[in-house]
C-alpha cells in the first residue's frame, strides 16, 4: 500500500492528479491510498497518515508549497516530495528542501506515468530498506542497516541505532513484523539483533557494538542458526558463532 496526500488548492487539479493515481494504479497493479487537502496550512493541522508521496503545489493561499515543504521536513526527513507547478523554474527551489521530481501544469497522463515509475521505483526502495517509527509527534525513517539491535521493556519499544536510539510503544511481535529481515534475529525475548552488527558470541552472552545482550535458553539454538547462516551468506568467518552454543541461560 502506497499512501499518496494530494496538497492542491485547485479542485480541477486536485480531481486530475487523482485521476491519473488510479488510472497509474490500475495499468501498474499498484495499491494507492490517496487523500486530499486544499492548502498546505490544512496539511500540516490535519491528524495526518504516514504517507510515502506527498504531490505538492507550490503556488497555494496561506501556507505555499516550499514553506509546506520546509515544515514537512522538519518531522520527516525522507518522505518523496512532488511539486506541481505552473512554471518549470519554480523547480529549482525544490532543491532546498530535497524534493524528488516535479510536474509541470498543464499536467498529461504520459508524463505523470513516466514519472510516477521512477517515483515509485525510490518509495519501494526505500520501503525494502527502511522502517518508520513514530516518536512522539514526528515520524523516524531508520535504515534497517543502521539498526544495531531492538529492545523491548513492557510496551516501550527502543531502537538502538548507529546514530543514537529512539524510542516509541509498541511490542516484540509488532517489531519482528515490521522488520521482515533474514538479517535479524532474537537472542531472548526482549532483544532483536542486527547479526551484522555481532561482534562477539560468548558463552550465554552476544556482543553487539560494545553491548553486551543475554542468549536465552529458548532461543540460543535459532539464534546461533540463524547467526552462522548469516555468516555463511555474508562470506564472514565466526568460528565464536559455529561454536558458540555452550553455556545454560534462564531468560525466556
Amino acid at each position: 500500500m502506497i499512501k499518496i496526500a494530494i496538497v492542491e488548492d485547485s479542485e480541477e487539479d486536485a480531481a486530475l492528479l487523482s485521476r491519473y493515481c488510479l488510472r497509474y494504479e490500475q495499468e501498474k497493479a499498484k495499491q494507492f491510498h490517496i487523500d486530499r487537502y486544499e492548502n498546505g496550512f490544512d496539511f500540516m493541522t490535519a491528524d495526518k497518515a504516514d504517507y510515502d508521496i506527498i504531490l505538492l503545489d507550490i503556488r497555494m493561499p496561506y501556507m505555499n508549497g516550499l514553506q509546506t515543504a520546509k515544515k514537512i521536513r522538519e518531522s520527516n526527513e525522507n518522505v518523496c516530495i512532488v511539486f506541481i507547478t505552473n512554471m518549470q523554474q519554480y523547480a529549482i527551489h525544490g532543491y532546498a528542501v530535497r524534493a524528488t521530481d516535479f510536474l509541470v501544469k498543464p499536467l498529461k497522463y504520459g508524463v505523470f506515468s513516466f514519472k510516477f515509475d521512477r517515483i515509485l521505483h525510490i518509495v519501494e526502495g526505500a520501503q525494502g530498506q527502511t522502517i518508520v517509527i513514530r516518536t512522539g509527534r514526528a515520524m523516524k525513517y531508520l535504515k534497517l542497516s543502521d539498526i544495531l539491535f531492538v529492545e523491548t521493556q513492557k510496551h516501550k519499544v527502543i531502537y538502538h541505532t548507529l546514530s543514537g536510539d529512539y524510542e516509541t510503544w509498541g511490542t516484540m511481535k509488532e517489531v519482528c513484523d515490521l522488520i521482515r529481515s533474514p538479517g535479524f534475529a532474537l537472542c531472548n525475548s526482549s532483544y532483536f539483533v542486527n547479526l551484522r552488527h555481532v561482534d562477539e558470541l560468548d558463552g550465554s552472552c552476544v556482543s553487539v557494538h560494545k553491548n553486551k545482550l543475554p542468549i536465552s535458553r529458548l532461543k540460543r539454538k535459532d539464534f546461533i542458526n540463524a547467526l552462522t547462516t548469516y555468516a555463511r551468506n555474508s562470506s564472514v568467518i565466526n568460528a565464536g558463532a559455529a561454536a558458540g552454543e555452550t553455556s545454560d541461560g534462564d531468560i525466556e
